[in-house]
């Protein structure tokens, strides 16, 4: 009996059998892997969401801890960088020629007063101290004989220019006590904010103000100012001192030649 074709039967039948179990045990891998996915998917999701939830907390946190850093940093970026933004528009202005300078003469002239006024006083107070640093940055010279941009070079004429004070439509520049009692109001020592002056309020030479910038300590006497004095000789910021005295505080460093007592005023 020849055995050879009952042998390569059995081997057809056998080869048959593997690939039917390997076709099983494939799908039966695809199946355990879709499954395995849904699963996972369904897991990821719910962690995706709880990791989402705490980054967001830790993000929210991070920006409320992190906000006042980057608004002092913003607001010192507006005072050191204004100056150039100020020569850039006025380079821009020259170079797009008459008719633009006068649009834009007749748009300061018609909304320029109700726009400042309409700005709340921190946005004031941003407002006057880079005009302020203008002549900071320049370091303009004192002299109560000449004058910068239509304005008197010294104490009282720094804040009219900072103000940008005007009279039918030119620059004014009254002296300290003219300041007090014309073009400003009373405040606190508490309330003063970046843009406010100290005022001794007194005539003439023997009158002085500087633009109070910030407070220097907790107890609130030592701060910075912007000033332009026979002493400092040019437009700087100065840190200066409070001293009690009768009817309220002196400037420690400026006594000597302007007494108070200073008052913290506001622009009107």
């Amino acid at each position: 009996m020849n055995r050879k074709p009952i042998a390569i039967v059995l081997m057809v039948l056998f080869l048959s059998a593997l690939a039917c179990s390997s076709q099983s045990i494939e799908q039966q891998a695809k199946d355990l892997i879709a499954a395995g996915g849904q699963t996972a998917a369904v897991k990821g999701g719910s962690l995706a969401q709880t990791q989402a939830a705490g980054l967001f907390a830790t993000a929210k946190a991070g920006v409320a801890e992190e906000a006042p850093h980057l608004k002092e940093t913003a607001q010192a970026a507006v005072l050191t960088e204004a100056p150039q933004w100020i020569e850039t528009a006025q380079a821009y202005a020259a170079t797009q020629g008459p008719e633009f300078q006068q649009t834009a003469e007749a748009l300061i002239s018609t909304e320029g007063v109700d726009a400042f006024e309409s700005l709340s006083i921190a946005a004031k107070g941003q407002w006057i101290m880079v005009r302020a640093y203008d002549w900071v940055e320049a370091q303009a010279p004192y002299d109560p004989a000449g004058a910068r941009k239509g304005y008197r070079t010294d104490g009282a004429g720094l804040v009219s220019y900072a103000w940008g004070l005007k009279e039918a439509g030119q620059p004014v520049s009254p002296d300290a006590q003219a300041l007090a009692y014309l073009w400003s109001i009373d405040i606190t020592y508490e309330d003063l904010a970046p843009g406010d002056i100290l005022n001794n309020r007194l005539p003439e030479e023997t009158g002085y103000v500087v633009l109070f910038l910030r407070w220097l300590d907790d107890e609130h006497t030592r701060f910075a100012a912007y000033e332009l004095s026979p002493v400092t000789g040019t437009a700087v910021e100065s840190a200066l001192t409070l001293d009690p005295c009768p009817g309220g505080f002196t400037i420690r460093e400026r006594e000597s030649f302007a007494p108070g007592p200073y008052l913290p005023q506001r622009k009107k």
